[in-house]
C-alpha cells in the first residue's frame, strides 16, 4: 500500500503552474485488497502558498486507512475487503480549501458496507486545520448554537424514523463549505440508524453572517 501512495506522489510533485491549483489522482487498487482511491493534490508556484502539508495530509489519512483493511487479509481468516475512497471538494482559493472523502470498505461477514466521511478544512496560507468555530469567527458560539436549534427543530418534525437523538454541541465539527453553504455532516449512526444514511444539513453562509 506504501507503494502505490509512494508512486503516484512521485508523479504528482513534477506538476507546475503559476498559481494554486488542483487534479485528482486516482489508482486501481487489485489482488487481495481491491477497489479504487481517488484524492485531490494541490500544486503551484513557489511564489503560493505551500500545500504540501495539505497533501501530505491527505496521503497519511489514506495510508493509515489502506493498511488497516490491509490487515484484514494477513491473518488466518481472510476476509478479502474492498475499499473505495472517492473526494468532494466544495470550495478551493489560494487560501483554503474544503472538502470531504468518502473511506468506503466492505469485507466478508460484515453485514453491510460502511462508509466515513471525512472533512477537511484546511488554511493553505498557515498550514492549519481551521475548526468550525474558527471558520465561524468571534460568535461562533452562538452561531454553533443557532445551527445545533434549527438541526433539532428538523429532527422534531421526523415522520419517517429518519432519526433516533438530536445533535449536541460536541456533534458539531464535521463541516464543510459548497455553493456558498455551511454542511453539517452526521456519521452513520451519529443520530440516525445505518439505513438513514450519512445526514447532511446545510446553512447559507449569509444566513449565518459570513461574507
Amino acid at each position: 500500500m506504501k507503494k502505490v501512495v509512494f508512486i503516484l506522489l512521485v508523479l504528482s510533485v513534477s506538476l507546475v503552474a503559476m498559481s494554486l491549483d488542483y487534479v485528482f489522482l486516482s489508482s486501481d487498487l487489485t489482488g487481495k485488497l481491491s477497489g479504487r482511491i481517488s484524492f485531490p493534490f494541490i500544486y503551484g508556484s513557489k511564489d503560493e502558498p505551500n500545500p504540501m502539508c495539505f497533501n501530505a495530509l491527505i496521503l497519511n489519512d489514506i495510508q493509515e486507512f489502506l493498511e488497516e483493511n490491509y490487515s484484514l487479509v494477513q491473518g488466518p481468516d481472510t476476509s478479502w475487503p474492498e475499499v473505495i475512497i472517492t473526494p468532494f471538494v466544495g470550495y478551493f482559493s489560494d487560501n483554503f480549501i474544503s472538502l470531504y472523502m468518502d473511506y468506503f470498505n466492505f469485507s466478508f461477514g460484515q453485514a453491510h458496507p460502511l462508509t466515513i466521511r471525512k472533512t477537511y478544512n484546511f488554511d493553505l496560507s498557515t498550514n492549519r486545520k481551521v475548526s468550525i468555530s474558527k471558520f465561524l469567527g468571534e460568535n461562533s458560539q452562538s452561531t454553533i448554537d443557532y445551527i445545533i436549534s434549527t438541526i433539532n427543530e428538523e429532527i422534531q418534525k421526523d415522520e419517517k424514523n429518519i432519526y433516533f437523538k438530536e445533535a449536541t454541541v460536541e456533534m458539531i465539527d464535521d463541516y464543510y463549505i459548497s455553493n456558498d453553504e455551511l454542511v453539517v455532516v452526521f456519521q452513520l449512526y451519529e443520530i440516525a440508524p445505518y439505513v438513514s444514511g450519512i445526514r447532511e444539513f446545510k446553512f447559507s453562509l449569509a444566513e449565518l453572517g459570513i461574507e
